[in-house]
């Protein structure tokens, strides 16, 4: 005689998940789960396969959550551009050395 296995389910909508099958990853639904009389827990999942839908119980192992989905990022370079070289010196960018002069007060000393 076989016993009654209970099945759970979501109360809202299903979980999205990605499902192994033949050597692939399918976007699927996680529809419920339930665990057999060894203690493994099978699942209820949703999919489409070669333009059908499947519904099927399979084992926990076969069930992964999709990767999410990240916006992109904007290259902040390219957005904000370089800096105008008046705020050169207020991003921390050393001052220029002074460029030493033709006839200073040396030459002229010297000349005297």
């Amino acid at each position: 005689m076989r016993a009654e296995v209970a099945t759970s389910s979501f109360a809202g909508p299903p979980q999205a998940v990605e499902v192994f099958h033949a050597g692939r990853w399918f976007p699927g639904e996680l529809l419920g789960w339930r665990h057999d009389e060894a203690g493994c827990c099978r699942v209820r999942v949703r999919c489409v396969v070669g333009g059908l839908r499947h519904t099927a119980w399979t084992d926990l192992a076969q069930l992964r959550l999709p990767a999410p989905v990240r916006p992109p990022v904007p290259d902040v370079a390219r957005v904000a551009g370089p800096p105008p070289a008046r705020d050169r010196h207020a991003l921390g960018a050393p001052a220029d050395l002074p460029r030493p002069r033709r006839a200073g007060l040396v030459e002229w000393l010297r000349s005297t």
